[in-house]
């Protein structure tokens, strides 16, 4: 799609006209050059093109198993099993560059970068009719020419040059009135008003990067040709919200993954992180589809074949996974809040919860433990709704008359029809004092407090990879950890008291 579409009232075409119309497609002239048109008897048409307000469009479906890629000017639905579907054409190559995609869970739409309009664009799922081209101010310029893209849990599309010193944020979620296709700054979520409209990164030879929602961080692959040889195939981890990289030890290998290594221009186009946290990555120089195991830490990066397709590698390619949609459109087993543990009637504990939403659920085992590590089961309390399915609140309780002396801690084993499980925080409670660890607010923003503690009590944050993030004494029976230093994403919260008791808690920073 062009940028406008001219409407002619006569048939002669014009050599100046046609020359105007390529010239400055892109040009500071826009404006200048529609007028020159219409002045010679033409219409402009005006379209979606450079309109901020995006026309309705389809959803993409999500299945779990199949991901899409562009590759110049059209897109493919990708099988793992290596067939692949070509679902839309646009334009002409001239036209329509297309790269820096990302899978956008606000809309189930994909968005990117048109390199050869500086535009960004959306895609929606019915063909080349739902492709739609906007702007972003202090970002769309013939000076940016994005190859790299993705989309985290926020809706922010992060975009970026190889080996360029700054990366873009634009805001996609429709629910920030104010920020909505506007650059951002990726920390706070506050609009870019002024330059610079970047943040700062140490330049990477990257081809494609991709957020990963289990740990709010960003990885890429440096490619095979990146001037420092010994950076070459190491996993980079990049903090979204201030441009912070780390390059993890060991290298990705296996199943020729370093092929060719000898400084050649070439790279993976196409990668993404699946819903289990595995990272996947499409080689531009042999076609072949790797996964990349224990990319999240320190070490061998050990890859092996997802599949060997045949498929010509190509250099204009770029990729998205659709799971993080799975957060507003794919229903959850179960929405599980509110889970404690109080004194009841003649000392027993009373363990309580709420569902705010229901699927596919059994019930519910309530397990017992004295130390957080031997876990007994103490009865199963079976769904309230109808064939496991509600969207309404759902109230339940159970007592547990054998609770000891001392404290004693809970959590919930969440079962679906299917055997699948899954399990809550842990509930502590003490039966001499009354005293229970209350974690508030989770999700945090910036900082949480922790209630019911006892001086002495040891208090570790770790990251999902283990690492410590923060540790400490408690003093008094409140406690607040500040989480305002890190990025988006989940810690937990291991709590050891005076005897030695363990119990493990999860916190989702925002």
């Amino acid at each position: 799609m062009l940028p406008f579409q001219i409407l002619a009232y006569t048939k002669i075409s014009s050599p100046l006209i046609l020359f105007m119309q390529k010239k400055f497609t892109h040009s500071p002239l826009k404006s200048w050059r529609n007028t020159f048109l219409a002045m010679l008897g033409f219409s402009l048409l005006p379209v979606s093109a450079f309109s901020q307000t995006p026309p309705p469009a389809s959803a993409f479906s999500i299945n779990g198993s199949t991901y899409y890629q562009v590759l110049n000017n059209q897109l493919y639905q990708y099988n793992q099993d290596g067939s692949r579907t070509l679902l839309a054409t646009y334009g002409n190559t001239s036209t329509h560059d297309l790269n820096a995609i990302g899978f956008n869970p606000k809309d189930s739409m994909i968005w990117g970068y048109n390199m050869a309009s500086s535009n960004f664009f959306r895609i929606g799922s019915v063909g080349s009719s739902e492709y739609w081209e906007f702007t972003v101010s202090g970002v769309s310029s013939p000076g940016n020419l994005f190859n790299v893209g993705t989309i985290d849990t926020n809706g922010y599309l992060y975009v970026y040059q190889s080996n360029q010193a700054s990366y873009y944020t634009i805001d996609l979620n429709p629910a920030h009135s104010t920020t909505y296709l506007k650059a951002i700054n990726p920390g706070t979520g506050a609009l870019k008003t002024a330059a610079p409209y970047g943040t700062t990164i140490s330049p990477l030879t990257i081809s494609d990067w991709a957020a990963n929602r289990t740990d709010g961080f960003i990885y890429s692959i440096i490619e095979g040709h990146a001037p420092v040889t010994t950076d070459r195939f190491r996993i980079v981890r990049i903090n979204p919200a201030n441009g912070t990289s780390t390059l993890l030890t060991g290298t990705a290998s296996g199943s020729n993954f370093q092929q060719p290594n000898d400084g050649s221009s070439w790279g993976y186009g196409t990668s993404f992180i699946d819903s289990s946290g595995n990272l996947y990555a499409f080689n531009n120089f042999n076609g072949i589809f790797y996964k990349v195991n224990n990319f999240t830490v320190n070490g061998t990066k050990t890859v092996t074949v997802v599949n060997n397709s045949g498929i010509t590698g190509n250099q204009k390619n770029d990729g998205a996974f659709p799971i993080m949609v799975d957060y507003i459109s794919t229903p959850l087993p179960v929405s599980l809040c509110c889970f404690q543990a109080t004194i009841g009637n003649n000392k027993a504990a009373l363990l309580s919860w709420s569902t705010l939403s229901e699927e596919r659920n059994l019930g519910f085992e309530v397990q017992h433990s004295l130390n957080g590590t031997n876990w007994n089961s103490k009865g199963f309390v079976y769904s309230k709704a109808a064939q496991g399915k509600s969207k309404k609140k759902l109230d339940y309780s159970m007592e547990d008359r054998t609770a000891q002396a001392g404290k004693n801690m809970y959590r919930l084993k969440q079962v679906d029809f299917d055997g699948t499980a899954s399990y809550s925080d842990v509930s502590t409670l003490d039966l001499e004092t009354g005293s229970l660890i209350h974690i508030h607010p989770n999700p945090v923003t910036t900082s949480f407090n922790i209630e019911g503690l006892s001086a002495g009590t040891k208090i570790q944050v770790t990251d999902v990879n283990g690492s410590t993030i923060k540790e400490v004494s408690a003093v008094l029976p409140t406690l607040q950890i500040d989480l305002s230093d890190q990025p988006a994403g989940i810690y937990f919260l291991n709590i050891t008291d005076t005897n030695g008791a363990l119990t493990r808690h999860k916190v989702l920073k925002q």
